[in-house]
């Protein structure tokens, strides 16, 4: 008897987990507007994903830019004196790496932690290259709705389990 009604809770909470999940699911979306006039500097932006699909679109006036997306281990690649930012190294650990770009609108994947964007000018053709970079996630947090579905099977297996229990008991005595 215990093992259905700890089975019946699981199942709860499961279900629980989905339904939030299915409130999360609306799109959110984060604007950065990024004002460049120096082409020797990195610029840095950072946000924080969930494990959803994320929108990335860019938008340059006045010049091109290369913009890498990267983790912490692309972070540990830079070099931090004062306000400016450079490489350590001529290479770094990028997510993903975009050349040259005026206009960019592309889907990726993400897993749940911090992510970098970092922009450097590349051409400029007049005083300052206006960035605006939109980000928007949407779709489901993968990782609940497999902690949902674990927590609804598990129970479900323990209420099968305890009405067998139940029944062989009977059976014996």
């Amino acid at each position: 008897m215990r093992y259905q009604i700890i089975g019946e809770i699981l199942m709860a909470f499961g279900i629980a987990i989905l339904i939030s999940n299915l409130f999360r699911a609306n799109n959110w979306s984060q604007v950065y507007d990024m004002f460049l006039n120096d082409p020797d500097k990195i610029y840095i932006e950072g946000f924080k994903s969930p494990p959803r699909n994320l929108k990335l679109e860019v938008i340059v006036k006045g010049g091109s830019i290369d913009l890498y997306l990267v983790d912490r281990r692309g972070i540990e690649d830079l070099e931090f004196s004062g306000l400016n930012i450079k490489l350590k190294n001529k290479n770094i650990s990028y997510i993903k790496y975009y050349h040259n770009i005026t206009y960019l609108c592309d889907v990726l994947s993400m897993e749940r932690k911090c992510y970098f964007i970092l922009v450097k000018i590349l051409k400029m053709k007049e005083n300052n290259v206006i960035v605006n970079i939109r980000i928007t996630l949407y779709g489901f947090d993968r990782d609940l709705i497999y902690i949902g579905l674990s927590l609804i099977l598990i129970g479900i297996s323990l209420i099968i389990v305890a009405k067998r229990f139940d029944k062989m008991m009977i059976k014996i005595f």
